[in-house]
């Protein structure tokens, strides 16, 4: 890119949509870039112009695979919720959080209301192993909170998990202590 093409020239190079097919799109919900996701585009558009070309297909070959990604996830949640095989392992008594498993055993899914988060076997077995320190449970909710902000961002936003001291961390801890206990080893004869 040329250092000495103007600011909206820059917009119109990193647009992501082209300037005729904008126009005929509907423009995105304000909510998408409300507060953090608003601040982390511009971060993002402030830093495009001093990539290289090399940079820039990389950073749209990653934001496809994560589009990619979040669509299976979306079609995954959807199947899973037709699933009449699916088998229910635990709920609250108002039924405000529960935890499933899918037919095969595979998956698990932690239900608030109407959102659904699928958990892999692997991912399942890491928040039972954070449910099983030897923590309160503020303390493990705490744990729980630095996982899924390293592994699995999209539950904090779709729980509404705003920080570790947050109420739905420990329900979630004594879910899965509830859903998973330890049991004592067996003792060979």
């Amino acid at each position: 890119m040329r250092r000495h093409e103007s600011k909206a020239g820059q917009r119109r190079l990193f647009s992501l949509v082209p300037r005729s097919e904008a126009a005929a799109q509907p423009s995105a919900p304000r909510s998408l870039f409300a507060g953090r996701s608003r601040r982390i585009i511009e971060e993002l558009l402030t830093i495009l112009p001093e990539l290289d070309e090399a940079g820039l297909i990389y950073l749209l070959d990653q934001a496809k695979l994560r589009r990619y990604a979040l669509r299976a996830e979306r079609r995954g949640l959807e199947a899973a919720r037709e699933v009449r095989g699916s088998l229910r392992l635990a709920a609250t008594a108002d039924g405000a959080l529960r935890i499933d498993r899918s037919a095969d055993g595979s998956t698990y899914h932690i239900v608030a209301g109407s959102t659904w988060k699928m958990f892999t076997a692997e991912e399942t077995a890491a928040l039972v192993r954070i449910s099983r320190l030897a923590l309160s449970e503020a303390e493990a909710g705490r744990a729980l909170y630095e996982w899924l902000g390293g592994e699995r961002r999209d539950v904090l936003v779709d729980l509404a998990i705003e920080g570790a001291e947050s109420a739905r961390l420990c329900e979630i801890i004594g879910l899965l202590r509830k859903t998973f206990p330890v049991r004592a080893p067996r003792r060979l004869a």
